[in-house]
């Protein structure tokens, strides 16, 4: 278990929240928060900064992207040509 008490202070401190991460359990507050563990199209949970692959990992095999939205998994669009 890594010391977590500087992170906890600074996290309290600054109004981010402390919450457990919902892959490993381990502590960890919001201004370390860094991916998003994705449970529907619209809705997702922050994870600690160990986990960013492994929610990348759960978020790719479930909804077919990571994170970032869908873009990732589509094909991209023809860049819109300024109307004259």
């Amino acid at each position: 278990m890594k010391l977590r008490r500087m992170n906890k202070i600074y996290a309290q401190t600054n109004g981010y929240f402390w919450l457990p991460c919902p892959i490993c359990d381990q502590m960890f507050g919001g201004h370390e928060w860094d991916a998003t563990l994705r449970i529907s199209q619209s809705q997702g949970v922050g994870v600690c900064p160990d986990c960013v692959e492994e929610a990348t990992k759960r978020n790719t095999e479930k909804f077919g992207y990571s994170e970032y939205g869908i873009a990732i998994a589509l094909p991209q669009s023809k860049k819109a040509t300024p109307a004259s």
